[in-house]
């Protein structure tokens, strides 16, 4: 999908080479991006219906028309609960479930997985 920032003639789009260059030859970088991905994940799909009452409750303005709005709440549906027939749909489960808080830090190891979690937390915030 080609898209194009406010930034007049600035093209956004798929770079392979860049995502290479950046993440893709630093295994730390793409086990953060992972990481990163699989929280964001679990988050919108916990949070989906209270993203949908808010788009519901989101006043119709310049920046929000009805066409707007139900293009938002179709992409955040088929976010939160991608349709049977789409490709690599039965693999959203298992990214949606990829981060389960609840028996994250349970066992032996859990004291540790949160200090390490913590410190990534922070690397990724500097």
């Amino acid at each position: 999908m080609d898209t194009f920032s406010p930034v007049q003639g600035v093209h956004w789009g798929p770079h392979p080479e860049l995502f290479h260059t950046r993440v893709g030859q630093h295994p730390a970088r793409l086990r953060n991006l992972h990481f990163v991905f699989a929280v964001m994940a679990r988050a919108v799909s916990m949070l989906g219906p209270h993203l949908e009452r808010v788009l519901l409750e989101a006043p119709m303005d310049h920046t929000m028309d009805h066409t707007r709005r139900n293009h938002i709440r179709a992409l955040l549906q088929e976010l939160v609960s991608p349709p049977v027939d789409a490709v690599g749909s039965g693999a959203c489960s298992d990214v949606l479930g990829a981060f389960d808080a609840s028996s994250l830090f349970n066992g032996p190891d859990g004291p540790e997985l949160k200090v390490e979690l913590e410190r990534r937390l922070i690397r990724m915030g500097e």
